[in-house]
């Protein structure tokens, strides 16, 4: 039944779509022909790639450790577990495997769901009939796009979230959302690796690594937009009496400069423009 094995290549970065009969990324999986009968791929996800099988024509069956997947048109297969699995696309089949990075899809789960999420080893059937329509046409020359990568991330989060699967898929980071509590908490606080990674239960090592997979970021960064955060918070307040360099000291900017280089990279705008804006908005709901 299976006349043909073949490993998936990847693309050393970003995201890449690839055939069981000529696995080069960017092309399309398709069986077909009188003396096809079937195409057979042996996939292998890895801690920092995963997969996702998805026919656009016919079907294919996929066995994982957990047994048979039998995948129909209109649905996808995550495989994201380090075990090797092997796709057999039936004949007259036609459709993809995508690689995807696994900081990736989870940078973007933690983005959508506002809280740090990690993807858990798991392989799951999901309906993705909204997925993007450019899989459905030649897909040559996309591997590494990351604005297309992203955009594939966040329709597969959604897709999985509207299956009811966002509990099981995406677990929430505990490490990572300790430490965001306590910065937080305190953002005034000068806080360093050193200081969180025993708050968080973790060592030092270990939460570097899983705040640069979970948010695509550093503790430095986050620490750093938490304050951002902060001090916006209290511009739009239009109660707040301090100056924007009195708000600058407090949030570990060191004075005005610093706070509004930092703020107008984060926000488009300046610390006074927020000010400003939140003080008319003021006004002209006071005036009605």
């Amino acid at each position: 039944m299976h006349d043909m094995i073949e490993p998936v290549r990847r693309a050393p970065t970003g995201f890449s779509a690839t055939s069981p009969g000529r696995p080069s990324p960017g092309r399309r999986c398709k069986t077909g022909g009188r003396a096809a009968t079937a195409s057979s791929v042996m996939v292998a996800p890895t801690d920092g790639m995963v997969h996702v099988v998805v026919p656009v024509r016919g079907s294919v069956t996929v066995w994982t450790v957990d047994g048979r997947h039998e995948v129909e048109q209109g649905r996808a297969l995550l495989l994201a577990r380090p075990d090797e699995v092997r796709c057999v696309w039936h004949t007259d089949s036609d459709g993809l495997i995508l690689s995807l990075p696994r900081p990736a899809i989870q940078a973007v789960a933690s983005t959508l769901f506002d809280e740090p999420r990690r993807l858990a080893s798991i392989a799951c059937s999901f309906a993705w009939s909204d997925r993007p329509a450019w899989m459905s046409g030649p897909v040559a020359g996309e591997a590494g796009d990351p604005a297309r990568e992203r955009l594939l991330c966040i329709s597969l989060v959604r897709a999985l979230e509207r299956e009811g699967l966002a509990k099981a898929a995406f677990p929430v980071a505990g490490s990572v959302l300790r430490a965001i509590r306590h910065i937080r908490a305190n953002p005034q606080k000068a806080w360093t690796v050193a200081d969180l990674a025993p708050l968080a239960g973790v060592t030092v090592a270990t939460l570097r690594k899983n705040f640069r997979a979970c948010l695509g970021t550093s503790v430095t960064h986050v620490v750093r937009d938490v304050r951002l955060d902060w001090v916006r918070e209290r511009l739009r307040s239009g109660n707040e009496t301090r100056s924007v360099g009195q708000l600058g000291e407090a949030a570990g900017f060191g004075g005005a400069a610093l706070l509004a280089r930092a703020y107008q990279q984060r926000f488009a705008e300046t610390p006074t423009q927020t000010r400003a804006n939140a003080f008319k908005g003021g006004r002209e709901q006071y005036s009605r």
